[in-house]
């Protein structure tokens, strides 16, 4: 029971999180630095939306997946 508690707990952390602390660090430092130009929480839809994509392309590129 206790078991079955711990790993759905760890779960939800690791889905809370991003999964790989790694990948969640890559991506912050990524969104930062594409919406430094922004003031913090005011940066328009299409310029989150292209640092996401953008970011998410480098990730794919860096861990040897096709773009």
């Amino acid at each position: 029971m206790a078991w079955g508690v711990f790993a759905f707990g760890y779960m939800i952390y690791w889905f809370a999180t991003g999964g790989n602390p790694e990948v969640k660090a890559f991506r912050d430092q990524c969104h930062r630095r594409e919406l430094q130009g922004y003031t913090p929480g005011y940066a328009p839809d299409y310029a989150i939306e292209a640092a996401v994509a953008k970011c998410e392309r480098e990730l794919r590129i860096n861990r040897g997946l096709k773009p």
